[in-house]
């Protein structure tokens, strides 16, 4: 894999497990998509969502096919809602990896969490050495939490907005995803967990 050259216009993108069509990083997606500056590439193991993506003919791939580990691997970029498990491990490599989270952290997540083994740190910690990992944070609180419960440097924390909570706020985001926000929303202020 160190030998394969990178397409640095492609970028991948999944949410949960590869199994959802959902969250920030669909948001990303459906955003990078209009903007026709990269070759943007839903990376799904659900055939479901396959055949869906396929039909309203937007671009995906499988990853369980030869197709997808090789989309993978020719990958500049890899963006995900719940961190490296949207993506098969086998294939991380000299890639620049963008974890938009898939909210604020209210809870003990990423190393915190209670229970986690170092076993499984140690392991998350020996892939990021061959991708250049970043994060999301929202705040300097949120960006506090992200650098002590994923152990990623402040300089590899990205200030944005999270996608997921800004379709509350920017119509452009919301349309054809869910006929709720707008009722939910009505003239009140929007809390998003």
């Amino acid at each position: 894999m160190l030998l394969i050259p990178k397409k640095k216009q492609l970028i991948l993108f999944s949410a949960w497990f590869g199994n959802k069509y959902s969250d920030s990083s669909m948001f990303m997606y459906e955003y990078l998509l209009k903007q026709n500056k990269y070759q943007v590439v839903w990376y799904t193991r659900n055939k479901e969502i396959y055949s869906k993506l396929t039909r309203d003919g937007k671009p995906v791939v499988l990853s369980t096919t030869i197709k997808g580990m090789w989309f993978q691997i020719r990958a500049k970029m890899l963006v995900s809602s719940v961190q490296l498990s949207d993506f098969s491990h086998y294939f991380l490599c000299k890639c620049v990896y963008l974890d938009l989270d898939h909210g604020f952290a209210m809870k003990e997540v990423g190393y915190k969490i209670p229970g986690t083994r170092k076993k499984t740190i140690y392991y998350d910690k020996l892939l990021r050495l061959w991708i250049d990992y970043y994060g999301t944070a929202a705040s300097d609180f949120s960006e506090r939490i992200i650098h002590e419960c994923y152990d990623i440097p402040y300089e590899k924390i990205i200030r944005c907005n999270k996608p997921r909570t800004d379709v509350l706020f920017c119509e452009e985001l919301r349309i054809g995803h869910n006929e709720n926000i707008q009722r939910l929303i009505g003239k009140n202020k929007a809390i998003v967990y």
